[in-house]
């Protein structure tokens, strides 16, 4: 049901994924979850958005 689930949401997305979260202790579960689904697994932006919302001057991709 998991594999189901992740399969759907990650149609047509690109294959190599990158997982973050506020702090990144809830990506943990999400990479967790992914592999156990099957799925490779995937990178954890370690800094997540606490780290990420304190840069300044970077560039941001607003489309993917």
């Amino acid at each position: 049901m998991i594999k189901e689930k992740y399969s759907e949401l990650l149609k047509g997305k690109p294959e190599k994924l990158i997982i973050h979260c506020g702090s990144g202790v809830t990506a943990c579960h999400t990479i967790l979850a992914l592999v156990y689904a099957g799925f490779k697994i995937p990178n954890l932006y370690v800094g997540s958005w606490s780290e990420w919302s304190r840069r300044e001057g970077k560039e941001i991709a607003t489309e993917i």
